[in-house]
């Protein structure tokens, strides 16, 4: 007979046996192991449709590119845009000759700024206030962009959008589903052309090279202190589809907590990505040397992982796509 544990009622009646107390607690194990698993096949699907959204996005880069003589979306320019496409207002980036340096200008083969990383910072939104061309705090817009809101960067995927390539862009605003498509994990993506300057959380002078699709938090979030991701979720990405490594191949992370800090917290949202689009790789870049990691160069900073775990050197490197 089992024995009874010693809790009784005022009236009189038996407690519950250990027994029982075993199953109720076997059972509160099992729901709760239930529900953490749950929560799991959640994000791993969140983090397996956010790589497909990237792999559409690149898809359609290629066949915008295809279609219009070798040239990108948001780099072609009003004249060749509006000729074959009924939208409101002008989309494209018109203006001749050279642009000064850090300008955008049409068909150079760059969305955004080419001093994205140098100049901006990286800040999500490559804009300059109406009125402010000249001042020489950050980019101006060239030409029939003087007074405009956005940039190329924007346009890349107001253009594919009306290309019929991707859906999720109403350029209704600025916002997530309005002038840039929203992520599955959270946040969102932005375009850019990274000039070799280093992102949050590099080493000086190692720097990623190439367009890149930049997975952030906030839009407007200029100084990128919010992130979309935890650490670990940071690295399921880099792990699914890539080299592991957050400097090196076709994703790269950034963060100070994300990557920088020895034995820092990974609890919480302290990492970004950043998706090469188009021959990206990170290089040494300081003392004018400019080679690929993994060139014999012996650049061997002290860089960290996604747990905080530091030591000398990135290691690999080179071109992610060919």
């Amino acid at each position: 007979m089992a024995k009874r544990f010693s809790i009784h009622s005022r009236d009189g009646r038996g407690g519950f046996t250990l027994v029982e107390l075993a199953i109720v607690m076997t059972i509160v194990a099992l729901l709760i192991g239930g529900v953490l698993k749950g929560q799991e096949m959640v994000q791993n699907a969140k983090v397996t449709a956010t790589i497909a959204q990237v792999q559409d996005y690149k898809a359609a880069v290629t066949t915008f590119t295809d279609a219009h003589g070798g040239l990108m979306p948001g780099d072609i320019g009003d004249g060749g845009w509006a000729a074959s496409h009924t939208h409101g207002g002008s989309h494209g980036f018109g203006g001749s000759g050279k642009a000064a340096a850090g300008q955008e200008q049409a068909e150079d083969d760059i969305i955004g700024s080419p001093a994205w990383g140098s100049s901006l910072q990286y800040k999500p939104l490559q804009r300059e206030q109406a009125g402010n061309c000249g001042d020489g705090d950050i980019v101006c817009m060239p030409d029939d962009m003087q007074t405009a809101s956005t940039s190329e960067a924007e346009t890349f995927w107001l253009q594919l959008s009306q290309a019929g390539l991707i859906s999720g862009i109403s350029g209704a605003g600025t916002g997530w589903g309005l002038s840039h498509p929203s992520a599955n994990t959270g946040g969102g993506f932005v375009i850019g052309y990274a000039d070799g300057t280093p992102v949050q959380g590099f080493p000086s002078g190692f720097g990623p090279h190439g367009h890149y699709f930049m997975l952030v938090q906030d839009l407007t979030d200029d100084s990128l202190e919010s992130k979309p991701l935890t650490n670990k979720r940071a690295e399921s990405f880099d792990r699914r589809v890539d080299d592991g490594n957050p400097y090196t191949g076709d994703i790269i992370a950034y963060g100070d907590a994300c990557l920088n800090t020895e034995g820092a917290s990974t609890s919480g949202r302290n990492c970004g990505l950043l998706f090469a689009l188009d021959k990206g790789y990170t290089a040494q870049t300081s003392g004018g040397v400019g080679g690929e990691v993994g060139d014999g160069g012996g650049f061997e900073p002290t860089v960290c992982g996604y747990h905080g775990q530091c030591e000398g050197g990135p290691g690999g490197g080179g071109p992610v796509s060919e």
